[in-house]
């Protein structure tokens, strides 16, 4: 088993290599306890301020964890075996956090108490170049006590392709391979999910096991809907897929050459719309991401400078601004801002815990 942390511009990565999934949960709880506990510690309070029963989330965490395959569930084991304040359900709850949120405990309030809750406010841009290549990023945005929970790791498990991921605690974000990359952003719906395998855990099987953007897409719809979101594939063979999905059903597009997708918490598919808690919410940040977006398209390619130098990191103080800063909003502890960001073009990548206007620009390791 190998462990360190190296770094990249500045920027901190975990890497992890082990022969199973059980070491993996070791060594990931060796190294990232403090990430682990604050989130655990992050997440309890939310529950706590919407009255909310620990012991409902538990439960809501064991009836997801039969659809988890067993692989997952020994690393989540080992996780909870080597921190010894977190329990199996602590970890397996976190892993399933924004399934049970978004997609069971929000919609069973709706008409009653909804909670004014924005913990992801995410903007996901791609796009088919011009020189056979694909251009694939993200501003990853969350409430500001997620902070110092925010962790990139570098895993290579043995039959699997090695994986670069983004993680909130011990729940998978996003990520890439040699293969693969995706990205993503939540969408608050009034649609109760299914209880299937949470988002994390599929997300991290297509990463692992996919050799294509079509692969990828038919893990994320083959295995339930827990939640509602939109996420952006994009593969070596410059194959993009942009998908908008809620709970039972989705929505695809296949983009063409020459051709760019923007998306953010909301929705094009209009049959979608009525369903959403604020269909307000993120309208101008998605209009100008479309703006900045088809003017760095004007030449048929986005580098990775205009991706993150010009777009992603887009800031005014209003509504439209991309980047977002903690305190935009000091009446709103919880208002979503940019913690982190992570994209790609081609083989070459950059990543970073911060924001793409401020923070040092880390190469992806991969």
């Amino acid at each position: 088993m190998v462990a360190e942390w190296r770094e990249s511009n500045g920027q901190r990565y975990l890497y992890l290599g082990c022969s199973d999934y059980y070491n993996l949960g070791v060594l990931k709880a060796q190294h990232l306890a403090k990430q682990y506990i604050t989130f655990d510690y992050v997440l309890k309070g939310m529950i706590q301020n919407l009255n909310i029963p620990i012991e409902y989330c538990y439960e809501l965490a064991n009836a997801y964890n039969q659809y988890i395959p067993k692989r997952y569930q020994r690393e989540t084991q080992g996780i909870a075996d080597t921190i010894p304040n977190l329990s199996y359900e602590d970890i397996l709850f976190a892993e399933a956090l924004f399934d049970g949120f978004y997609g069971q405990i929000i919609p069973s309030m709706i008409g009653v108490n909804i909670p004014p809750l924005h913990v992801g406010g995410c903007t996901v841009i791609a796009s088919k170049n011009g020189d056979n290549s694909i251009s694939i990023g993200q501003t990853m945005d969350l409430s500001y006590f997620f902070k110092d929970t925010i962790n990139f790791v570098l895993y290579k498990v043995k039959n699997r392709n090695p994986t670069f991921a983004m993680n909130i605690g011990a729940c998978h974000l996003i990520g890439t391979t040699k293969k693969i990359t995706s990205v993503l952003n939540l969408i608050e719906t009034v649609v109760t999910g299914e209880i299937c395998m949470p988002t994390s855990i599929k997300r991290r099987i297509a990463l692992e096991t996919s050799k294509n953007a079509f692969e990828y897409q038919q893990i994320m719809i083959n295995n339930g809907f827990g939640s509602s979101w939109n996420w952006l594939i994009g593969d070596k063979y410059n194959n993009l897929i942009a998908c908008e999905s809620i709970p039972a059903v989705y929505d695809e597009e296949v983009i063409n050459d020459g051709e760019f997708v923007v998306k953010s918490n909301t929705y094009h598919t209009e049959e979608y719309i009525p369903y959403l808690i604020n269909p307000s919410y993120s309208i101008e940040r998605q209009a100008k991401a479309e703006e900045l977006t088809s003017i760095a398209m004007n030449d048929g390619i986005i580098t990775l400078e205009e991706l993150f130098g010009d777009i992603l990191s887009f800031r005014d103080g209003t509504d439209a601004s991309i980047t977002r800063m903690p305190g935009d909003d000091p009446n709103n502890p919880l208002m979503t801002c940019t913690l982190a960001f992570f994209g790609k073009k081609g083989k070459d990548g950059i990543f970073g815990i911060g924001n793409p206007l401020e923070s040092n620009w880390g190469e992806i390791p991969i």
